[in-house]
């Protein structure tokens, strides 16, 4: 299964040019290669989008987990990019920094990402993330 994600049209940061594009090629390319998995695509998401479509893709791989196939789960992300010693981020479009105190709650952990995915019953997670 796998989740793509490109956000290009942010609120407070520069627009990026390939994002839709990079996640459209990525789609393209898995189907070419014969990807037999549900493919779940999204673009310019909120913070708010992200966690839907971070609810709904967990949902899908714990169906397909339940229905007893092995699942292999592929996140591909291309947008600006925030990290720190401890994690990387999906930044949600609506994200702006005033201060370094602002930063907390504002952005997607992906840590978090893949505890979802490992308790949903993905054996194998494989992440990409361009920016």
């Amino acid at each position: 299964m796998a989740l793509l994600i490109g956000n290009k049209n942010y609120d407070y940061m520069s627009d990026l040019a390939n994002p839709i594009n990079d996640i459209n090629a990525v789609e393209t390319k898995l189907k070419q290669l014969g990807f037999l998995g549900n493919i779940h695509k999204y673009d310019d998401l909120s913070l708010r989008g992200i966690k839907v479509a971070v609810s709904k893709f967990t949902k899908a791989v714990q169906s397909e987990k339940e229905k007893g196939y092995k699942i292999t789960t592929l996140i591909y992300y291309s947008r600006h990019g925030i990290g720190d010693k401890n994690s990387t981020y999906i930044v949600p479009t609506e994200y702006q920094i005033v201060q370094e105190e602002d930063i907390a709650g504002k952005k997607f952990d992906l840590k978090r990402l893949e505890a979802k995915l490992i308790r949903a019953g993905s054996t194998t997670n494989m992440m990409k993330f361009v920016q």
